[in-house]
């Protein structure tokens, strides 16, 4: 397996002559969710596209994450095959339900090898086949595993370490490793993002209403910015924020835009973004420390620093994410009176 961006790229070589099946599974848990509501559609002999609900997040957002896929191998197959709940399908072209799979069919020689590409999208199937056309539109294993390695090996050799042994060099960069994972591009190679921000019924879990926004262009028709979901930003100003701004200042500004850009389009600066929409685990406003870091390196260079001072200032006032009047007022009091009992 090798991946560009939103792309999983698969290579299956097989032993043995057999009649073979490769499955795709879009019912049941998965990290923590479940897939629901899954629909599947064959486009041709050689893929098949659909989407599925992602529900049931256990630190919250919005109720119902869809994500489309566009699935397509370079070998066609015989037939697909398929299940719903414990009903075995044969021969079929659509599908759908909660619990439900395909299963393409093969007959393979030994030593011969089929290819398969998954890509995805947070908001349409059109999209996720421009992210396929865009990002991985030829057969090329082999290049596209070496294209991915290379761009690993320039992120992590931003720090370059010697001495110690081996062992504490891995350590060290399987830990840069984990500094870079966590947040997830959420917008297309179009630029187009999933927009859940406009929360309706009660934290954690909410409804939202799906919107798809566009997000800003330079001249030559990138976006200036990526959108991400993030695994949360407490206490990251003593760790991440300060990484980023010294081996990755893209990383952090895009961050610092991307939630910026979560505030225009529903007013409040996101504590834990997930599929456009916000889980607000845990208190306070702390991605602001990643925004007024991001200014104070002189990194926050593609928006006007006003703006962001506005966001900033409107979310700890009340009304914004710390709340009402009557929970800010609690929140500052509680807060005097916790510096008070230090300073005593």
């Amino acid at each position: 397996m090798t991946t560009t961006d939103r792309v999983s790229f698969y290579r299956f070589t097989y032993t043995k002559d057999m009649s073979a099946q490769i499955i795709t599974n879009l019912g049941g848990v998965i990290c923590g969710t479940t897939m629901t509501h899954a629909q599947v559609k064959q486009v041709n002999n050689t893929s098949f596209e659909g989407s599925f609900s992602d529900v049931g997040r256990l630190w919250g957002g919005p109720k119902d994450v869809k994500v489309f896929f566009v699935i397509t191998f370079d070998k066609p197959f015989k037939t697909m095959n398929g299940w719903s709940g414990k009903k075995l399908l044969n021969n079929i072209t659509t599908l759908k339900g909660d619990s439900i799979g395909v299963a393409p069919q093969y007959d393979v020689q030994a030593g011969e090898q089929v290819q398969m590409k998954i890509a995805i999208s947070y908001t349409s199937i059109e999209n996720a086949r421009k992210n396929l056309e865009e990002e991985c539109s030829g057969w090329d294993f082999n290049a596209i595993k070496s294209e991915s390695k290379k761009i690993w090996n320039t992120w992590l050799g931003k720090i370059d370490v010697s001495g110690g042994k081996i062992d504490h060099q891995i350590k060290f960069y399987t830990d840069l490793w984990h500094v870079l994972l966590g947040r997830h591009k959420i917008n297309d190679v179009s630029g187009d993002y999933p927009d859940r921000t406009n929360r309706k019924g009660a934290i954690p879990l909410n409804d939202t209403t799906f919107r798809i926004k566009t997000l800003p262009k330079m001249a030559d028709g990138k976006v200036k910015f990526n959108m991400y979901n993030t695994d949360a930003w407490w206490l990251t100003q003593w760790n991440l924020n300060i990484l980023w701004g010294l081996a990755w200042p893209e990383v952090q500004e895009d961050m610092s835009l991307s939630m910026l850009r979560f505030a225009e389009d529903g007013g409040l600066l996101p504590r834990g973004p997930v599929g456009g929409g916000d889980t607000y685990i845990m208190t306070s406003c702390p991605v602001t420390n990643l925004i007024v870091g991001t200014y104070m390196k002189g990194l926050l260079k593609k928006t006007d620093p006003n703006l962001a001072f506005d966001i900033i200032k409107a979310n700890h006032l009340p009304g914004g994410v710390l709340g009402s009047e009557e929970e800010v007022t609690f929140y500052t009091k509680t807060a005097i009176g916790l510096i008070m009992q230090e300073l005593q």
